[in-house]
């Protein structure tokens, strides 16, 4: 199971479906993914798309802009069957000011996610919360310390991550 941070305000209570359990949440917000996703649709549609396989796709470069090859069956149908469908808003986190994103929650990531903790104030204060009620993650139970620099890595590995595959300017792709 995967799991990151996520921040969140103070009061933040994660939806629940009709049976009490948690719904699901993409990471970004609605608005982020729809704009994506409406950006790349048009680019389909003018031949082209977003190609984020190797070779020439290193960490650090952009994706290439490349030219739909229309004797590719995977390429020849519309862009929802390509890419999948248009975001919804009520399945991604909400789109909060930074300023009242206060609270540290953990996450598991492989249903999109979930909480397996409550908002805490601080990252300590979610380490001992984690150390304290027998939180497991890929390797096991951890101790607060353990807890704590692995909070301090996941937050910077979603952040060397998203600086590692940067999006390329689609915009002005379309205006080209």
């Amino acid at each position: 199971m995967t799991h990151e941070i996520r921040r969140v305000p103070a009061n933040w209570e994660h939806p629940r479906n009709t049976n009490g359990g948690y719904v699901p949440l993409v990471r970004h917000s609605f608005k982020k993914l729809a704009k994506e996703w409406d950006e790349e649709a048009a680019l389909w549609e003018t031949g082209y798309y977003i190609n984020l396989a190797p070779p020439g796709n290193l960490p650090g470069e952009k994706p290439k802009i490349t030219k739909r090859d229309p004797s590719n069956p995977l390429m020849n149908c519309s862009f929802e069957d390509f890419h999948g469908p248009r975001p919804k808003e009520d399945e991604c986190m909400p789109d909060w000011p930074a300023g009242e994103r206060t609270h540290w929650q953990w996450y598991e990531t492989y249903t999109e996610g979930t909480p397996l903790s409550p908002p805490m104030r601080t990252a300590e204060t979610l380490a001992h919360w984690l150390a304290n009620n027998a939180a497991t993650h890929g390797m096991g139970e951890a101790s607060y310390h353990e807890w704590l620099d692995g909070i301090r890595h996941n937050v910077q590995r979603i952040l060397r991550f998203e600086a590692m595959f940067p999006r390329p300017d689609v915009a002005a792709a379309l205006r080209a």
